[in-house]
């Protein structure tokens, strides 16, 4: 197999032809090397803007929890205070 099958070349070769074969199709070799090269770009722009959605969902969730935890602190409190009271 071509050195570039993972990529796309599909040719197949003996170990004589291969080195002929890698010397003509350079050019189709840089074009399957540019096309994935394109594709892992989108899927990283793709991965990181999920990235990006999801880090400030979870900064948004956290904002809530630490709101909800200051509430609950001043219901204790409050709770603390009429059991003192009622001592």
């Amino acid at each position: 197999n071509c050195p570039f099958s993972n990529v796309g070349c599909t040719t197949r070769a003996t170990v004589n032809e291969i080195n002929k074969h890698l010397e003509i199709e350079s050019f189709q070799h840089q074009t399957f090397l540019m096309g994935e090269i394109v594709q892992l770009r989108t899927e990283n722009n793709n991965l990181k803007h999920s990235l990006e959605s999801t880090n400030q969902s979870l900064h948004e969730e956290l904002q809530l929890v630490k709101g909800i935890n200051k509430d609950l602190l001043k219901i204790v409190e409050k709770l603390q205070k009429q059991l003192t009271e009622n001592e």
